[in-house]
């Protein structure tokens, strides 16, 4: 922003920094009343600035290696608050921990880095020291920290980290010449691939189209729950071509059919932050729409707004940012504007139908392969249920031929042998049916505790502390037989996701267990 006073330029203010804070999960909850990472986000704070985190990403798919790098390039400032916990090794990183990977992604990219150690006096639980799994990774990365060359600091208490963080905040130089130029970097925000993605290039042609067509500010992609709309968003902004369409970024929202209110105005809150580095304290969905279409203000960006449901979660989104595109992907037609044309996503063709179902399954029989296809409707979220559970049989010592014989006896014995999928009864029995041959691979304990993920709500990310203790009250469970039972429902993909500290469920799969 140019500043004039009397018709006279006297210079450029720059706008909040964006502080990438990286940290492993349990400095966010220690101390109690007053962690770490809250201490250090409300230091970055009085220093004008605006803490980001992974916590801060809407799209709450396993933050990816990828996911992690886009988010710490996005900033203008590496913090680290290293503890004496390793964390998870990184899904398709595994040689690192998130915090790691975060800093060498940061080292990298010649960001400022601010790294704060606890000191061994540190009071705290038990679980503030203790890894059992990877502490001596965790010994070695604090060793190469304090040798890299950085002046880092060593805090044994929240406020000594506070006051430390902040006298360091103001002391960094705030230029930059890309900064004073007001230029800006662009953002990327969205989930990562699985992996398992099955490229439907039919479809996708037809969505690449609709979003990068002149004159066009709004699509969407329309089509029954687990159908594969949110697969072929998340295929789709992973693609070169599309980045290169928007250089000002992609920032990815998912809503879910409960969100309104201030739980909508949250989700559009931080897609502010996303772009600006500064997060709004709105509750209105309409005020919280406005402040996003400001921030967007000319920027070329994609927006993807997954998983809508009403008009109300639409209308915000589509305020200001006139150079934007905005991506719905729905189930509900009536919710998009009266004017676009949505990218239909039903039934996979028989070809990208058979590669999902076999995946990783060698010796499919192809009779019981086509007694399946037909009686899954060739849709993608039972697809991946039946492969799943071939997969896990496999895993057992048993053929793939006679799994999937058992199973498809299985499905025909409570359901017809052929499911239309453009009937939502025929739908939601299939589903039933689908998902009990994937709970007949679990213990009848496992079974009942999988019927109590339905107190979550839908489209959350599950925190596996929160989890750990659900169950710990309902079954006796510790943490690691948590830990092993997600890992169980992911190989089944009775969840939609599972990494080190959550767990998702599919939408479709959240909306049996409730009924």
């Amino acid at each position: 922003m140019i500043v004039v006073d009397g018709g006279e330029m006297l210079g450029v203010v720059a706008g909040p920094r964006r502080v990438f804070l990286s940290h492993t999960s349990e400095l966010r909850r220690y101390p109690v009343g007053g962690s770490f990472v809250a201490v250090a986000e409300r230091a970055i704070a009085r220093a004008g600035d605006a803490a980001c985190d992974m916590a801060y990403f809407s799209a709450r798919d396993a933050p990816s290696a990828q996911v992690c790098r886009d988010a710490v390039l996005a900033a203008d400032v590496y913090v680290a608050v290293v503890g004496f916990r390793y964390g998870s090794p990184v899904r398709d990183c595994p040689e690192l921990s998130y915090v790691e990977l975060e800093f060498k992604v940061a080292s990298k990219a010649g960001l400022p880095r601010l790294v704060f150690l606890l000191g061994e006096d540190t009071e705290g639980p038990k679980d503030l020291f203790v890894d059992l799994d990877h502490g001596v990774r965790q010994v070695a990365f604090r060793v190469r920290l304090t040798d890299s060359g950085l002046t880092t600091a060593t805090v044994t208490t929240p406020e000594g980290l506070s006051e430390a963080l902040y006298q360091a905040l103001i002391m960094l130089d705030r230029g930059g010449a890309d900064r004073a130029a007001g230029s800006r970097r662009p953002v990327i925000a969205v989930p990562p691939l699985r992996g398992d993605e099955i490229e439907r290039p039919e479809l996708m042609a037809k969505l690449l189209s609709a979003v990068t067509r002149p004159g066009t500010a709004v699509t969407g992609l329309w089509g029954a729950g687990g159908f594969g709309k949110t697969t072929m968003a998340r295929l789709l902004v992973h693609r070169d071509d599309v980045r290169q369409q928007f250089l000002d970024g992609v920032v990815w929202v998912t809503i879910g059919e409960d969100i309104s209110g201030p739980e909508l105005a949250d989700k559009l809150t931080n897609a502010v932050c996303l772009l600006t580095g500064d997060r709004p304290g709105l509750t209105d969905p309409v005020a919280a729409g406005a402040q996003l279409g400001h921030a967007l203000g000319d920027r070329r960006v994609l927006l993807v707004v997954d998983d809508v449901w009403a008009c109300a979660q639409v209308e915000p989104f589509m305020i200001g940012g006139p150079q934007a595109m905005r991506l719905f992907t729905t189930r509900v037609r009536d919710v998009l504007p009266g004017s676009v044309a949505p990218v239909v996503v039903d039934e996979m063709d028989h070809g990208e139908a058979q590669q999902l179902l076999t995946a990783g399954t060698p010796g499919a029989a192809k009779d019981a392969m086509e007694g399946l296809l037909a009686a899954t409707g060739r849709w993608p979220v039972l697809l991946g249920l039946v492969n799943a559970a071939v997969r896990a049989d496999l895993d057992g010592g048993r053929l793939a031929e006679e799994s999937m014989r058992e199973i498809l006896h299985e499905l025909h014995t409570t359901g017809p042998t052929a499911l239309d999928v453009t009937d939502a009864t025929e739908r939601h029995t299939a589903v039933a049916r689908t998902i009990g041959v994937s709970l007949s691979r679990l213990t009848v304990q496992q079974r009942a505790r999988y019927g109590e993920l339905a107190v979550f709500g839908q489209d959350v990310a599950i925190p596996i502390p929160v989890l750990a203790r659900y169950l710990h009250a309902t079954a006796g469970w510790s943490t690691f037989q948590t830990h092993r039972y997600c890992q169980r429902l992911a190989e089944l993909s009775l969840v939609s996701d599972y990494r080190h500290d959550e767990v998702g469920l599919h939408d479709v799969i959240y909306a049996y267990l409730r009924e």
